[in-house]
């Protein structure tokens, strides 16, 4: 005779349990990939508001914290596909 179980499932005596499993790995490989967005370095006398424009844009952003010797060593070591100079991103090469 069925019965209802305390979780609101369904079952009779003897049923076993029904469901389904997903693997995280093959889900990943299903899902289109990641679409990178640009990111620019800000050296450090960059004017903040240029950075909240360019975040309204799409860009990601990288705010140096303090002068640094070589502005575009430094985006590159951080990933930084391209450097803020004169008010505009400029690729980094």
């Amino acid at each position: 005779m069925p019965f209802w179980s305390s979780s609101g499932r369904r079952s009779t005596p003897g049923d076993s349990a029904t469901g389904f499993t997903l693997y995280l790995d093959s889900v990943m490989r299903a899902l289109p990939g990641a679409v990178p967005v640009p990111a620019v370095y800000l050296p450090f006398d960059a004017d903040p508001g240029q950075g909240a424009q360019l975040r309204g844009k799409g860009w990601r952003t990288l705010q140096a914290l303090g002068p640094e010797a070589d502005a575009d060593a430094e985006a590159r070591r951080l990933g930084c596909s391209h450097i803020l100079k004169a008010g505009a991103p400029l690729e980094l090469g």
